[in-house]
């Protein structure tokens, strides 16, 4: 059969008005193919997904791309629309959308105000975003978001502080999460574990240092370095002194104004009446701890004629006598 003919000027002139091969092809009643050579002996660049992309077309070799992956996102975060990318590069707005998608770049569209909301793998900024971390964290500087149509997006925030970069779940932004720098937290712990070092030395210091109690006078070791005593009989000795307990004789003798002659021990009396109580008359047990400390049989120091009836702490009016001799005895019985 008879194949009609067409005129590349025809057609030239058909794809130049329309740019798009198939609506040329319409006006001139061809095939899209016959338009396609032509433009091509006439060596105008082709447009369209099957020209415009790495993949080659049902022509041969594909034209070459005039636009980046740089560039693509660069525009996204401009704020431009895809249709205005598209021109800015003179490229198909259906071969940029394929790109976006290949991108893994999947964008809210709004012919007036751009990209509202971009998701994928892209990083952006996003102004609300911004509002609600100065209002809720105030310690932090927010830098970029990326989000996600499904799941939790992702934020970047600068820590005024330190100058480092965390990134946190966007869902701190809405829920009450307390957000803390990841590196101020490590330098924090590292501060702690020095001190804790340093307490360490000073206490291992502080116990190889012998120390002298304030009470019987022996030497003691100790880490704690405000340790006085050697031993709590020691410690609640010298607590009952400093409180005026009745255990003190010099101040139950100021007390009631008796006379008080100093160097009375309760060793030295146990040696002089030979361990034997003058009350009762049976000896006393030094071992006896009935009661935690002390027991009923162990021994004291007991004024014969008690303070309260005008005794004094001197040698000829004390006596050995068990504990629970002395606390029957107190100051019922007059001489």
């Amino acid at each position: 059969m008879f194949e009609k003919q067409f005129d590349d000027a025809v057609l030239v002139a058909a794809y130049m008005k329309h740019k798009s091969q198939t609506k040329a092809a319409e006006e001139v009643g061809c095939s899209r193919e016959t338009v396609a050579r032509a433009v091509r002996r006439a060596g105008i660049p082709l447009t369209g997904r099957k020209n415009n992309g790495d993949h080659k077309g049902n022509y041969g070799g594909g034209s070459p791309r005039k636009i980046t992956d740089g560039q693509i996102l660069a525009g996204i975060k401009e704020g431009l629309t895809r249709q205005q990318i598209a021109d800015k590069y003179g490229v198909h707005v259906e071969n940029l959308a394929r790109r976006m998608h290949r991108l893994g770049v999947h964008a809210k569209y709004s012919q007036h105000q751009g990209f509202a909301h971009i998701y994928g793998d892209c990083w952006h900024y996003v102004s609300s975003q911004d509002e609600k971390c100065k209002q809720k964290f105030t310690e932090f500087e927010y830098l970029e978001s990326r989000m996600k149509k499904r799941g939790c997006g992702r934020i970047r925030m600068r820590c005024k502080k330190c100058g480092g970069i965390i990134e946190r779940s966007n869902t701190c932004l809405r829920n009450s999460i307390s957000i803390k720098c990841d590196r101020c937290e490590d330098e924090k712990k590292t501060l702690e574990a020095r001190a804790d070092m340093v307490r360490f030395f000073i206490a291992l210091k502080s116990y190889k240092t012998p120390k002298r109690c304030v009470v019987c006078g022996e030497e003691f070791y100790s880490q704690y370095e405000t340790k006085r005593y050697c031993s709590d009989r020691c410690k609640n000795k010298g607590k009952r002194k400093r409180n005026g307990h009745t255990g003190d004789y010099r101040h139950r003798a100021r007390k009631y104004g008796c006379e008080y002659e100093p160097g009375i021990t309760l060793k030295k009396v146990y040696e002089r009446d030979h361990g034997i109580c003058q009350i009762c008359g049976l000896a006393v047990d030094w071992s006896d701890n009935t009661w935690g400390k002390t027991g009923s049989f162990y021994p004291s120091i007991d004024h014969i004629k008690a303070f309260a009836n005008g005794g004094s702490h001197t040698w000829d009016n004390v006596q050995l006598a068990h504990i629970i001799c002395n606390s029957y005895k107190r100051d019922l019985i007059t001489v």
